[in-house]
């Protein structure tokens, strides 16, 4: 099967494929402002991060990008989507009321024991409707200086969904070793999200 998968390839230099998962929210922090010190974050995660399956070339230098929405978009050459992955999803359920101030980090790292660290880039997140990759909004961090990715008005959203993409570089210099899944268990870095309630 894995040779008739071969030959249906357009590029026959093709040599193998790479499947690109990162495990998200595997932390997540929160802190209240003192005189809301009772208020409570529910938060169900949803979705993980999945960039699908990259076939790639014996010489490829370029970038993975995840959209908010799903679609993962190849950039550079050698390297070809196969298909379209997952946003991270999650989705704030409580409090029902107030705003809420959420931070998110601007990277994480995909790890395989076997093969190079992959790190993600330009994470970005989108609220109910996830968009094309570089339309969503930035990530900045989050630490105490790190700037707010957005505000939640719990008044007017309701239940909010929470959509996270990002981006790998992939260059000549990282092994890619056929047939690897990449995640963030182990020495890996998630991706964190920080909500402040306001």
């Amino acid at each position: 099967m894995y040779a008739a998968f071969l030959l249906s390839m357009v590029d026959l230099l093709r040599i193998s494929y790479q499947s690109l998962f990162l495990m998200i929210i595997s932390s997540i922090s929160f802190a209240y402002s003192a005189n809301l010190a009772r208020a409570q974050v529910v938060i169900n995660s949803n979705a993980n991060i999945n960039f699908g399956t990259v076939d790639f070339d014996t010489t490829y230098n370029g970038n993975i990008q995840l959209g908010t929405d799903g679609n993962v978009q190849t950039t550079g050459f050698g390297l070809v989507a196969r298909d379209n992955g997952n946003a991270g999803a999650i989705q704030v359920t409580s409090p029902d009321t107030g705003i809420l101030e959420l931070k998110c980090s601007s990277t994480a790292q995909l790890t395989d024991p076997t093969a190079t660290d992959l790190d993600i880039v330009n994470v970005e997140i989108a609220v109910n409707t996830g968009v094309a990759f570089s339309s969503g909004v930035d990530c900045n961090g989050v630490g105490g200086g790190d700037a707010v990715a957005t505000t939640l008005d719990m008044d007017a959203l309701g239940d909010p969904n929470i959509f996270i993409g990002g981006e790998i570089a992939i260059t000549g210099a990282i092994t890619l070793p056929s047939d690897r899944v990449y995640n963030t268990t182990g020495s890996g870095t998630p991706i964190q999200l920080s909500i402040v309630v306001q």
